[in-house]
Order: C-alpha cells, then structure tokens, then sequence
C-alpha cells in the first residue's frame, strides 16, 4: 500500500513542513530570515564599496 503526504511546502527559514498557503512556521522563523537577509544585503553593500574603493586606488596609483 502507498502512503501518500499531503500537500505541504517547507518553512523558507527553517525547512519544515508547513501549509501550502504559508512561507514561514511562525513569526519568530519570518523574523530570523528578515534579520539573515539584512545582513546579508549589507554584507555585499561593504564588499561592492570595497571593491569600488580598490579600483580607484589602483588606477590612481597606476599613474604614478
């Protein structure tokens, strides 16, 4: 006999089954992803500036 799972999709943050209609299990996993996001958006918005910062610094001193 074949057992069949219900239709579910899994938590974005925490990778357990939930409802078809829903994203997160509950509002503290919505909040923990949102937090993660942030971080990671500023995280390559330092590293982009960086980057930038060295390139200009590196033609300036190609110049020299």
């Amino acid at each position: 006999m074949v057992e069949r799972v219900p239709q579910h999709k899994h938590c974005l943050n925490c990778d357990k089954a939930i409802p078809i209609d829903r994203k997160y299990c509950d509002e503290k996993c919505e909040a923990e992803r949102e937090r993660a996001l942030k971080a990671k958006k500023r995280q390559l918005q330092i590293f982009y500036v960086i980057m930038i910062l060295i390139f200009i610094f590196a033609l300036l001193f190609s110049f020299i």
